[in-house]
């Protein structure tokens, strides 16, 4: 998952500054898609950035009832539903419109603990 903001994300900034030029750059990120900026190497490209959602997943920030449900959903039931496949059937549970490879799911378990964040300059590295 931190090569689509490493690798990925970092290519898109570098090819619109090259090839587009344009006067601004600006990037408009949901979900993680708003935390992986961090990790592009090239962000300072940007004029500004919009986050949507781009909340820190961390299961104790829940309110309480919703806290078990989020533990169990990151150290129960992703580990589990992965077990013997290739990909974490992420669409099947309500979690994404697309399954995810299941190196993405097990990458993004561990930032679900406090102090592992874009911010820090770590992204749910472990």
């Amino acid at each position: 998952m931190h090569q689509w903001g490493t690798l990925d994300l970092d290519a898109v900034i570098c090819w619109l500054g090259r090839q587009i030029k344009p006067a601004h750059i600006w990037l408009i990120g949901h979900s993680a898609g708003g935390q992986l900026i961090g990790l592009a190497e090239h962000s300072q490209l940007l004029s500004g950035i919009v986050i949507v959602a781009g909340q820190s997943a961390y299961w104790w920030n829940f309110t309480s009832t919703m806290r078990w449900v989020a533990f169990g959903l990151w150290y129960v039931a992703l580990p589990l539903s992965s077990v013997g496949r290739d990909y974490l059937p992420a669409r099947h549970l309500g979690l994404a419109s697309v399954d995810l490879p299941s190196g993405v799911a097990r990458e993004w378990a561990p930032g679900t603990k406090p102090g592992i964040s874009v911010q820090s300059g770590r992204l749910w590295t472990g």
